[in-house]
């Protein structure tokens, strides 16, 4: 049996470059699917941090510093506080989501690896997509519909970047563009 992935916070109370302490802060990650581990990480307002957990990982994931403990089971967005004592579930589904990504508007867009209708959408906190599991976070909730019919194609999707930038160095017409890259594998 495998050991649980954990999360460390790494810091360098010397200033010298390197990380001198390493702090246990989450321990009981699933790693079914190793290339889908916990990832993504992500600093969001109100001192939160934003992962997204792989595609076929099962987890009982504890927060060392308060032993708080939640169930994280197959294509979940989460967050934890910057201290490690909380920690939700914000969005469940998708396929296999590997881009994610807070634009400057306060708005939240995910990826999906494989294409299976969601190449790129807005993932407003505590939404279901369908997707491996296909768990709602409320069992009275819709499943959110495909917002658009183009795909993509194939699979190997992967990070997740949009040209949000206030100095206006991109051109215009990369105004509200999602950018992400893909393998050259294509299943359609």
């Amino acid at each position: 049996m495998r050991k649980a992935q954990n999360f460390f916070l790494l810091q360098d109370s010397n200033n010298d470059g390197k990380a001198d302490k390493r702090i246990p802060y989450f321990t009981g990650f699933g790693f079914t699917d190793t290339h889908t581990m916990a990832h993504t990480l992500i600093r969001a307002p109100g001192n939160w941090i934003h992962f997204s957990h792989g595609a076929l990982n099962k987890g009982e994931v504890t927060a060392l510093q308060s032993d708080l403990k939640l169930r994280i089971d197959y294509s979940k967005i989460a967050r934890f506080s910057t201290s490690g004592t909380k920690m939700e579930i914000v969005n469940s589904g998708l396929n296999n989501i590997w881009g994610y990504q807070l634009r400057h508007n306060g708005q939240w867009y995910g990826t999906e690896a494989n294409d299976m209708g969601y190449s790129v959408v807005p993932m407003e906190s505590g939404t279901s997509f369908p997707g491996i599991g296909n768990e709602k976070l409320r069992p009275y909730q819709p499943w959110l519909p495909p917002f658009h019919e183009f795909r993509v194609g194939g699979t190997g999707l992967s990070g997740l970047a949009f040209a949000d930038d206030v100095s206006g160095s991109f051109p215009e017409e990369w105004k509200d563009v999602a950018f992400f890259s893909q393998s050259n594998y294509r299943n359609n």
